[in-house]
Order: C-alpha cells, then sequence, then structure tokens
C-alpha cells in the first residue's frame, strides 16, 4: 500500500479517538480496515479508484476467506464509516461510492409504479409551496417505505392501523452494526408524520378511504438540553481570540460573527446573496427552507462592519451565486465546524460546532431578559415547543437561586 494511503488509515483512526470513541472500538475499526487495506494493495485501488464494482469485489474477497454474512455486512460497514465520516468531508476521495450503491439498489427494486408515486407526490408537495429541503426529506421517506412495501408485498392502499403500527415497530427494531438503534425515536415520530402526511395525500386524491397512520401512537421522545452551550464569558474568550492573518481567517471571523449576530443555521449563511443583504437598514433577509418562516435578521454594528468589509473586498463577483463560497468539495458547515473545533482546543474551550452558537445566543438571550416571544422570531420557529427549550435553567443558574432563596441558606 502507498505510504499515502498508510497514513490515511493511521490518522482516521487518530481521528476516531479524538471524538471519544473507545481503544476497543478503534482497535476494532483497525481490524477490519486492514482487511480493506489488503484487498486495496492486492488490486493497486486508490481511494478515487473506488467505486459500485470495487465494493462488490471487496464483498466476493471476503466471502472466499470464509467471513459469514453478518460478518462481511460489519466489514462493508466500516469501509462505509470511512468514506462518511473522513475521506469525503476531507476531500480524501472524490465520491463516496455508497451513494452510488445505495441508489442502484433502490432503483433495481422500484418498479415503474412507485416512481410514478413519488413524482406525483412531489409535484403536490412543489404545489403546496413546500420547501426544498422539505420535499426531500418526506420523498426519501416515502420511498423507503414504498420499497418497505414493495419487499414486503403490502398493498400501501388497502393497510389498516395495525400494518401501520407494524412499520413502526419495524423501525424501531432495526439496529446498525454495533447493535445499537439505527432511529432514534424522534425520527421515529418525524417518519410517522410524513406518512400521515403521505396518506392525506392519498386521500384527497380518492385512493384510499382512511389514513391508517393518522393514530399511530408516537413513541416516547428523550428530553434533553442543547449541548456545549458557551457561557457569556466562553463565547466572548472566543470571538476575542480569532486571529486574522489570511483571508480565509477573515472569513471565518466574519462567519461566526454573523452566526452570533444572527442566530441563524449555517445553511442559511451559506444561500446568503448580496441581494439579500441590507447594511444600510442592518438586516439580512433569511430564507429558512427547515420550518417555513422566512424572517428579517438583524445585524449587530460590529458583525454588519465585517460583512461590508467582507463584500466590498473579498466578495468575487464573477460568476458566484453566493456571498460565501462552498460547493460539493467544501461544505461551509464542515469547514467552519473544523476551525471551530481548532480554536476551542488551542481556548481550552468545550467543543461546539456551528449549530451550537445558534443555541448559545437563545440561552443568552433569555439570560439577559428578552422575552420567549421574541426569541422565537428571532430563531425563526414556527412552534414555540421548540423555543421552550432554552428556557430550561442550566444546572449553575440553579445553584444560584437555591444559595440566595433556600432557607437553610439562610440561616433558618
Amino acid at each position: 500500500m502507498k505510504n499515502e494511503q498508510k497514513s490515511v488509515f493511521k490518522d482516521y483512526c487518530s481521528y476516531l479517538r479524538s471524538q471519544g470513541y473507545s481503544k476497543r472500538t478503534v482497535k476494532n475499526r483497525e481490524i477490519r480496515l486492514k482487511r480493506f487495506n489488503d484487498f486495496m494493495i492486492k488490486n493497486n485501488l486508490t481511494f478515487n479508484q473506488i467505486g459500485i464494482i470495487q465494493l462488490e469485489n471487496y464483498a466476493e474477497y471476503l466471502k472466499e476467506i470464509n467471513l459469514s454474512k453478518s460478518t462481511i455486512n460489519d466489514y462493508i460497514a466500516r469501509v462505509r464509516e470511512l468514506f462518511n465520516m473522513y475521506l469525503v468531508k476531507n476531500d480524501l476521495a472524490d465520491r463516496n461510492p455508497f451513494d452510488e450503491r445505495r441508489e442502484r439498489r433502490l432503483e433495481k427494486h422500484h418498479p415503474e409504479k412507485i416512481r410514478k408515486i413519488l413524482s406525483a407526490f412531489e409535484d403536490y408537495l412543489i404545489l403546496k409551496n413546500s420547501k426544498p429541503r422539505g420535499i426531500e426529506s418526506k420523498s426519501a421517506v416515502i420511498r423507503d417505505y414504498l420499497y418497505y412495501a414493495e419487499a414486503n408485498d403490502i398493498d400501501i392502499y388497502a393497510i389498516g392501523i395495525r400494518e401501520a403500527e407494524g412499520y413502526r415497530e419495524y423501525l424501531r427494531l432495526l439496529c446498525k452494526p454495533d447493535g445499537t438503534a439505527r432511529y432514534k425515536p424522534k425520527t421515529i415520530n418525524a417518519v410517522i408524520s410524513h406518512l400521515e402526511g403521505f396518506y392525506f395525500y392519498l386521500n384527497t386524491k380518492n385512493m384510499v378511504y382512511h389514513n391508517p397512520f393518522k393514530n399511530v401512537e408516537r413513541m416516547r421522545e428523550a428530553f434533553s438540553l442543547p449541548k456545549n452551550i458557551l457561557k457569556i464569558n466562553e463565547m466572548k474568550k472566543l470571538l476575542e481570540n480569532i486571529e486574522v492573518k489570511t483571508k480565509g481567517d477573515f472569513e471565518f471571523k466574519v462567519l461566526v460573527e454573523l452566526l452570533y449576530s444572527t442566530g441563524a443555521r449555517i445553511n442559511e449563511i451559506a444561500s446568503l446573496k448580496k441581494a439579500d443583504v441590507d447594511l444600510k437598514s442592518g438586516y439580512i433577509a433569511i430564507y429558512d427552507d427547515k420550518e417555513r418562516q422566512d424572517r428579517k435578521a438583524v445585524l449587530t454594528d460590529y458583525a454588519k462592519d465585517l460583512l461590508s468589509l467582507y463584500m466590498e473586498y473579498l466578495c468575487d463577483d464573477a460568476g458566484v451565486k453566493y456571498i460565501f463560497r462552498h460547493g460539493k468539495k467544501r461544505s461551509l458547515n464542515a469547514w467552519v465546524n473544523r476551525w471551530l473545533k481548532k480554536l476551542c482546543t488551542k481556548l481550552k474551550l468545550p467543543l461546539i460546532s456551528c449549530h451550537s452558537i445558534r443555541h448559545t445566543i437563545a440561552s443568552h438571550l433569555f439570560k439577559k431578559g428578552a422575552d420567549i416571544r421574541e426569541v422565537q422570531e428571532y430563531l425563526g420557529h414556527r412552534i414555540i415547543k421548540n423555543t421552550e427549550i432554552y428556557t430550561h435553567i442550566m444546572p449553575e443558574d440553579l445553584k444560584k437561586v437555591i444559595d440566595k432563596t433556600h432557607p437553610r441558606e439562610q440561616g433558618v
């Protein structure tokens, strides 16, 4: 194996350790990827040469050494992780061969009638003014459901609540190669909601007489607070320690200030065009493709000045659609997250991501006395329940309240 590829495998294992994977798990990955290493050496392959055919050949290679079917699936799953978690994100592979493999597998099993159903449903969603991201998400859910129904000889037009609950249980019992649940309760509940919407569509077209997913009991979702929310002084430390020596440094600084100023999601910032920015009034237009809650976001004076400088001197107009450069090989989310990780590690702060900044500013606004309705509008939440999660008292705040008000702390 070439030294470069050998180094990639070594770096990947180091990456897993940095992400908190146990020694045993990393060792498991090393053993399984060594087989893939041997296969690549035997066939003189590079990562960019791995495609559908090579994956099928790898499966045959594993069969030849008398591994069981479940073990083979686990070995291939480890290669999928390698591509998903490391190679593509770090531009060490041009594409993910598992994406092509999945599309070909689904295409093979999808008869023409299923493609027609999906196409008609997508047209319906477009007429209902659904956002592209929502259409893509719902279409993927319905496609998997139709594939499941086809594979199990289920008539989707004649099912009852028992079959609908059976599909929920099928999702609940699906496992990853390591034995953990593939889907969280929240994800399963979202799937059931999408299927309820799909059957509502079928009902409007008189293709079914009732909606079998309408009364399917939802799973109980575990309550959890957003993780790694920086305190106000920690966020200040992070913002004040972004050194600007290169164009990339300045772009990173602008993006972090924009995220903290507006509470926007990173994909919303990535979609910004010059026409969306009103520097005179101090607003940017946010087109929300998640909750269909388009809004105007306020810029702090500092964020406005930085954005103005960036747009005037560093934003390339030639053939560029968006203010900030990104594409298939340069995901803005992944790029900013890598820089945040380096900076947080250097400053010994909790590791945060782009979305952590959204959680952070929401918590800071509540701490400074903002009303829940104001924060809901600020974040672009359609449902106030999504905003309420930030109102829960943090442990350190709760301790201050106890110290101040509990009778035992007052000498009673």
